[in-house]
């Protein structure tokens, strides 16, 4: 299961981890052929001591030291560069799985179907990309390690069982024994490692919620309860994990100590008991100071491998997860011009639910237009620009784009024409240039001013100490909030959008900063079409027409003085607000 676990993990890698697994084993044969050159000069010098000298290859003496010195040299050289290369290779295996884990179910998040989209969480996703992928690398680097010392061990016991037999068939079934006190730990240890793939989950979602709601936190007291609590997280976290790595170092404890003391017993058998060669046992002794090493490191790496597979299963279901409800998009009709928009007789129900969100909407927005949807909350208004963006598909009826179906457009072509300005756009850490020109490779600065001119947001830029180039902060820190909606405006523009969607865009906004943002949508007109959703009726006072919802239908629409002079819903919210309004 292990085995199949990281084969899987390396299937953009394997190439390059077989070259790294033969390099070792070459690095092994080169190893073992260096110390078994010895023999001859061992067994030339006993011979001497005892009145004669031994012939190796025509050799003997100091023609024969000499040649012993150099193949062990050669070989060892030869060794260590094999070695070189195949831990050069391991690591760039390495990084080569964790970005591609990381790569992989970060585009499956993005690209699944909305609805599902929002049943994820974020933690999950988070650890899944970050933490996930990185043990899964770690422990790839470890199998990898496993198999190339097992090879390398098994190479040189090859060597050493030519060199004594029973020597060598003793260290294989002591071996045997240690393997199995390796593979209880490892047991054990896998157990231990689910549970802190769980609880790592947990921390990344508590963090998350913590430092992106810290003004809630500290502003309203809380942050000390918040602390304690994130704190008992990581104390159980860092225990558990504890407990996971001290079968490391145990195991190697006892497998060095009972190696010590088996090498020592088998020796002075061998020696005394069997009468068994002396120089053979001292080639053996040595090939078993190159052997035990690499039999401990290939049990201790397979440990290590076998503990982080539990990484490897939760990565995989999150990934699962993600792929099953990956957005079928099928559509490759190229909208070349800008589009009239048709929500034709559309309805929408969520997955699972039986009641619609939407039902029987119908409406259109011509090029240049501005249309406005109000309603109460969940009225079916943000469902609404969903289907447009085609976020999410009509259950029933169609969305068209020039008369084609969105179905049937390219979607990413289309979503590429669309600007948007949320209710909590987002402003990132970086330059006013880079928001702006957001994921633009290279910012287009006279665009950038162009945009912001238009989003009334120039006099602003020029007022901070590097002007454009002025970094921001975290979530924008240095601007308020009506200047941060106002970027939003100006990146929105920057793409020179046919459909520019405003969603509660000025809802948090003051009376002043929203007649900023209304004057900059106004000097706009014609220039593209714009879907408002607002829940302040003056702000859809600009719009050309207004469609009203209740429940997910239209109960209401037309321009904004039949409204307003009608008998309906629309002059009833009209009439709430006014009154809400201070004098």
């Amino acid at each position: 299961m292990m085995f199949r676990a990281y084969f899987e993990a390396l299937a953009g890698s394997r190439r390059l981890a077989a070259v790294s697994i033969v390099l070792l084993v070459m690095s092994g044969l080169a190893e073992a052929l260096g110390i078994a050159s010895l023999l001859p000069l061992l067994s030339s010098n006993l011979s001497s001591s005892a009145g004669g000298q031994s012939e190796w290859f025509g050799l003997r003496g100091d023609s024969l030291a000499l040649a012993c010195v150099g193949a062990l040299v050669g070989f060892g050289l030869a060794a260590a560069v094999l070695r070189f290369f195949a831990d050069k290779w391991a690591y760039v295996v390495q990084a080569s799985v964790e970005r591609e884990l990381r790569s992989k179910v970060t585009n499956a998040l993005l690209k699944m179907k909305w609805s599902d989209y929002l049943q994820v969480s974020l933690g999950d996703g988070i650890k899944a990309s970050i933490i996930d992928s990185t043990q899964v690398a770690v422990g790839t680097f470890a199998f990898l390690q496993a198999i190339g010392m097992s090879s390398i061990a098994l190479v040189l016991g090859s060597v050493a069982l030519v060199v004594n037999p029973i020597m060598t068939g003793a260290v294989l079934v002591f071996g045997a024994v240690m393997a199995l006190a390796y593979r209880q730990a490892g047991n054990r240890s896998r157990v231990l490692s689910r549970e802190i793939a769980v609880r790592a989950g947990d921390i990344t979602e508590s963090a998350t919620d913590l430092l992106s709601n810290a003004k809630f936190y500290r502003s309203t007291g809380l942050q000390s309860r918040a602390l304690d609590r994130i704190n008992k997280q990581f104390s159980d976290y860092a225990n558990r994990y504890a407990r996971v790595q001290r079968f490391l170092p145990a195991t190697r404890l006892g497998a060095e100590s009972a190696g010590l003391l088996f090498i020592a017993v088998v020796l002075v058998v061998t020696i005394t008991a069997l009468d068994d060669s002396i120089a053979g046992a001292l080639v053996f002794l040595a090939l078993f100071y190159r052997l035990a090493p690499r039999l401990q490191a290939a049990q201790q790496t397979l440990l290590t491998a076998r503990t982080l597979q539990s990484w490897w299963d939760a990565w995989k279901r999150q990934y699962d997860v993600c792929i099953e409800a990956v957005e079928e998009v099928s559509g490759t009709v190229v909208i070349t011009e800008p589009s009239r928009i048709e929500l034709d007789n559309v309805s929408f129900t969520y997955p699972g639910r039986s009641t619609p969100v939407l039902a029987e909407l119908s409406c259109t927005l011509e090029p240049g237009q501005r249309l406005a949807v109000v309603g109460e909350s969940g009225a079916g208004k943000t469902t609404m620009l969903d289907l447009v963006t085609g976020l999410v598909s009509p259950s029933r009826g169609a969305v068209r784009l020039n008369d084609v179906d969105l179905r049937d457009v390219d979607r990413a072509m289309w979503r590429e024409r669309i600007g948007l300005v949320m209710q909590d756009s987002p402003a990132f850490h970086a330059s006013v240039l880079e928001n702006i020109a957001f994921t633009d490779p290279e910012p287009d600065e006279q665009r950038a001013w162009w945009a912001a001119e238009m989003a009334h947001l120039s006099e602003v830029v020029r007022g901070l100490p590097e002007g454009i180039h002025s970094q921001l902060g975290q979530k924008g820190a240095t601007l308020s909030g009506g200047q941060r909606q106002r970027l939003a405006l100006a990146r929105a523009l920057y793409r020179r959008p046919w459909l520019l969607i405003l969603d509660e865009a000025t809802s948090a906004l003051d009376s002043e900063s929203e007649r900023v943002i209304q004057e900059a949508l106004v000097s706009l007109r014609g220039d593209c079409a714009m879907l408002i959703v607002a829940h302040r009726l003056k702000t859809v006072q600009m719009a050309d027409h207004i469609v009203v919802l209740s429940r997910g239908r239209v109960i209401e629409e037309g321009s904004w003085q039949d409204l307003a002079s009608g008998n309906g819903m629309f002059r009833k919210m009209l009439a709430a607000q006014l009154a809400d309004t201070p004098a």
